[in-house]
This record gives structure tokens, C-alpha cells and sequence, in this order.
């Protein structure tokens, strides 16, 4: 449609306020079309997806991970299990203490301590095994699997409690004494906690593999909102500002005063 025909369906035909609109857009479409020779096309900017928490190259190896974690969580929960059922369990502790058969010895170790460091322990190894809502990705496995030293002692704190938690017998309603077998097995289960504590560091180290992904989750949250705040402000520049729809009334004075509108058709 020319010039001329859409001024005539402006002027004479059945319109109302919001179909202005479409007829300036279409005639800023034909302004376009003249000076290029041809439509303007747009180029779609391709968003670039995020870097993944966890590469494809590492998937056996999280596996393994999650394995390994599965089976510290399962040993763990047995032997507390177990040890709520044994008798004067704290008196025992104390003689251990006093003999020495206890690593790390000391006069501020006691059963509730060393629950308390237990108990803590498996709560930080459910959460190394969390998954982002988002991604669907473990969020702290990446980082637990570049963590060697941490990954070495968690793997051997799982292959002792596998070998000494199922040890542990506990007489039926903890009425019966515990065998010898027994007791040197929840000796050997104390002492692998109490290394994995002590020694090796591995509640702070795992709380250090946890901060890694809090970092980056604070990073990835600010770029979402500036990349949000920068996409609303594209949204409200491209819409026009008033009650009649999205074209930008502003435009009108200009198309009036380029194609002298009055001029044009006063003699219709």
C-alpha cells in the first residue's frame, strides 16, 4: 500500500485510535524499505549456555564419588545405630581414654564429643551430594573430585568403616555384655572418625569444597540479575509508553512533518 492509499483509509476510512498504530508502522516498514532496498533483518543474539558444574569427562568418576559418600552415610548411620543401643557406653569411652586405645586422647574427649563430630560429618556428606534445582548438576561434586587429598581420605575412611561397623554385634535389647570382637571393632570405628577429624582435617576440608560453590553461586546469581535488569530495560525502550499498544507514538510528528502530510492531501 502506498503513501496516498494509507492517508486515504486514514482519513476516510472506519478505523479506531489503536489501528494508528499498525498503519504508521507499516509505512515506517516502506520508509526502511526504500533507503536499504530491502527488509531490515535483525540478527538474533545467541545466548551462550552455562559453563556446566560437572564436565562429561568426570561422570564415572562422580559416579564413583557418589558411591563412596552413599557408603560413608549408610556405615555412619549403622554404627550410631549401634551405639545407642550399647550399655555404659560413656564409661567404656572413659577407660579407653585412660588407656590409651584412643587416638588424640584427651581430657575434652568424650562419647558426646565425638557423636557431635560424627553427626556432623554425615549432615556435610548429604550435602556434598546436592544437586542444583536449575542444572539438575551435583553442585559439589566438581570440586570434591579436584579436591584429591579430601577424596583420598574420604575413600579411606569408607573402606575402614566397611570393614569394621559390620564387625560390631549388639546383643539382642543390649542386655547381654558385648564380645571382645565387638568392642575392638567399635575401638578401630572411633579411631577412624577420630583420624578423619583430627589428622586428616576432613570436616574442614569439606566445608572448604562448600564454600568453593558458594562463591560461585553468588557470581552466577549477580549476572542473573544484571542480565534481568538489563533485558527489562530492553523490554521498556521497545514498547511505546502509552495505552494504545506498543508502537511509539513519538514517531507521528516526524512522519507528518517528512511526508507533509497537509500538503499532500488538501487537495482530496
Amino acid at each position: 500500500m502506498d503513501v496516498k492509499n494509507l492517508f486515504r483509509t486514514l482519513l476516510f476510512g472506519t478505523f479506531g485510535v489503536a489501528s494508528l498504530g499498525p498503519i504508521l508502522t507499516n509505512l515506517h516498514a516502506m520508509d526502511m524499505s526504500e533507503e536499504t532496498g530491502a527488509s531490515e533483518i535483525i540478527p538474533v543474539k545467541e545466548e551462550k549456555p552455562a559453563a556446566p558444574l560437572i564436565t562429561p569427562a568426570e561422570i564415572e568418576q562422580a559416579k564413583k564419588a557418589i558411591a563412596m559418600l552413599n557408603a560413608i552415610i549408610s556405615s555412619t548411620e549403622e554404627f550410631l545405630r549401634k551405639m545407642q543401643i550399647i550399655p555404659d557406653l560413656p564409661g567404656k569411652m572413659n577407660k579407653w581414654i585412660s588407656q590409651k586405645k584412643l587416638h588424640n586422647s584427651s581430657a575434652q574427649l568424650s562419647w558426646e564429643s565425638i557423636q557431635t563430630q560424627i553427626e556432623e560429618l554425615n549432615a556435610l556428606l548429604y550435602t556434598l551430594r546436592e544437586k542444583d534445582p536449575k542444572t539438575g548438576q551435583y553442585r559439589h561434586i566438581g570440586s570434591l573430585l579436584k579436591n584429591e587429598a579430601l577424596y583420598n581420605n574420604l575413600a579411606k575412611l569408607q573402606s575402614m568403616l566397611q570393614t569394621y561397623v559390620p564387625r560390631i554385634i549388639i546383643p539382642d535389647f543390649g542386655l547381654d555384655k558385648v564380645s571382645k570382637e565387638s568392642r575392638d571393632a567399635i575401638r578401630e570405628t572411633l579411631n577412624q572418625y577420630l583420624d578423619a577429624f583430627n589428622a586428616l582435617n576432613v570436616i574442614t576440608d569439606i566445608k572448604t569444597v562448600q564454600q568453593l560453590y558458594e562463591g560461585r553461586a553468588k557470581e552466577l546469581t549477580a549476572e542473573e540479575k544484571k542480565l534481568a535488569d538489563q533485558a527489562k530495560k530492553d523490554t521498556e525502550k521497545s514498547r511505546g509508553q502509552n495505552e494504545y499498544g506498543d508502537y511509539d507514538w513519538g514517531d507521528y510528528d516526524a512522519y507528518a512533518d517528512i511526508y507533509n502530510f497537509e500538503d499532500q492531501f488538501s487537495d482530496w
